[in-house]
C-alpha cells in the first residue's frame, strides 16, 4: 500500500508537474513514509508492541533505503535520459530499490522477531 502511494505521488510530481526526479522521488518517499510504518508494524511483521529502540531502527533504515532509492535514481536518471518514459522507468527501478532493502532490514532487524 505504501508503495502504491509513493509511486502514485512520485509519478505525478515527475511526469505530471514535471518536478525533478530527485525531488518528486522525495515527496513520494516522505508520503509513503508513515503508511509503511503502520503497514510493516501491523500487517506485515504483525509486532504487537514497538519501543523507543524499535522506532529509531526503523527511522535508520526508511533513511538508508532512501539514501539507496536517490542513489539508484541518480545512476539510472543519467544512463537512461530525459524522455517520460526513461524517467518512469528509472523510478520505477528505485521504487524496487528502497522497497527490497525496506523489507529485509524491516524483517531481520526492524521487527525482528523475538524469542518468548
Amino acid at each position: 500500500m505504501n508503495t502504491l502511494v509513493g509511486a502514485s505521488v512520485i509519478l505525478c510530481l515527475d511526469l505530471g508537474l514535471k518536478l525533478p526526479p530527485a525531488a518528486a522521488n522525495a515527496a513520494g518517499y516522505a508520503a509513503g513514509f508513515l503508511c509503511a510504518w503502520f503497514m510493516h508494524r501491523g500487517f506485515v511483521f504483525r509486532a504487537s508492541q514497538t519501543d523507543r529502540a524499535t522506532n529509531l531502527r526503523y527511522v535508520a533504515v526508511m533513511a538508508l533505503a532512501f539514501a539507496a532509492n536517490q542513489a539508484m535514481l541518480t545512476l539510472l536518471g543519467g544512463l537512461v535520459g530525459p524522455a517520460p518514459i526513461a524517467r518512469a522507468a528509472a523510478q520505477m527501478a528505485a521504487i524496487v530499490t528502497y522497497t527490497a532493502l525496506q523489507f529485509v532490514l524491516m524483517r531481520i532487524w526492524v521487527f525482528r522477531p523475538r524469542p518468548l
